[in-house]
């Protein structure tokens, strides 16, 4: 039942002119970065992650990748007389407070031309219209002259360790796949995962979400969204994470703001 009502408001990516590491290994270097998201407004709007438009890593992996490279360069400079000038140019991704500036969120408009692939086969042409790396979010617009199929989202906080939830989306290329499991954490910090953001707060999951699953809807039984499929630990089977309802809502309410904000200056 979560997975019908949820699934015709799925939608598969194809970011154009961006390339992912889960993509180009499955169907070689030039392929587009791809992954999933879910249409909220029935007017035509899609949450998805950035990074999935970016064609780039979820900023915890990267986080963690830079973090890995540094210490390891730290340990080339103490193990050697010479010293090494990359290492104090390693920064983590977002570990800027600009990145939470609505202004700087919603500046992204007209940034990136995605493939939209609905469930029922139908293929849109949507932009890119705000985007936040701090958050890992991106909100795509496709114009449509009727309602699409949207799905409620819920509220994360009434979430309890041990509940079911459902993943939805397009694991390794494969679409409108569906993995389940259960909350296995509901209030996970991105500071456990090597992020520095005040942002990253995350559901921990055993619900499989693998390479291409990024930016699909996390779902409760009644089929209401209560995160947004991030990441799955490197090496770790069946724990997954996944961006809480709330924090979503919490970003659409500010890009709302923002461009209420603009057009009454324009």
């Amino acid at each position: 039942h979560a997975a019908a009502a949820a699934a015709p408001a799925v939608v598969h990516l194809v970011a154009a002119g961006a390339r992912s590491a889960a993509a180009a290994a499955l169907a070689g270097p030039d392929t587009q970065a791809q992954g999933s998201g879910f249409i909220y407004d029935p007017s035509g709007y899609i949450i998805t992650n950035a990074h999935v438009v970016l064609g780039t890593e979820p900023p915890a992996i990267a986080a963690a990748n830079i973090n890995r490279r540094m210490a390891w360069q730290q340990q080339q400079h103490h193990s050697s007389s010479c010293t090494n000038a990359a290492t104090g140019g390693l920064q983590p991704l977002n570990s800027s407070g600009n990145n939470h500036n609505p202004a700087t969120i919603a500046a992204a408009a007209n940034c990136g031309v995605v493939s939209v692939h609905m469930h029922d086969g139908r293929v849109f042409d949507g932009h890119v219209v705000a985007l936040d790396r701090a958050s890992d979010i991106a909100v795509v617009a496709v114009q449509t002259h009727e309602p699409l199929p949207a799905v409620k989202l819920g509220n994360s906080q009434r979430l309890r360790v041990g509940e079911w939830v459902v993943a939805l989306g397009s694991p390794f290329l494969l679409k409108h796949s569906v993995t389940a499991g259960i909350v296995s954490c509901v209030e996970r910090k991105g500071s456990e995962l090597g992020m520095h953001s005040p942002r990253t707060e995350f559901i921990q999951t055993d619900a499989r979400i693998n390479a291409g699953n990024s930016g699909g809807p996390l779902v409760n039984l009644d089929g209401e969204v209560v995160g947004m499929n991030n990441m799955r630990a490197a090496g770790g089977d069946g724990v997954s994470f996944a961006i809480p309802a709330d924090t979503i809502k919490q970003l659409l309410s500010e890009i709302s703001r923002w461009v209420n904000s603009r057009r009454l200056h324009d």
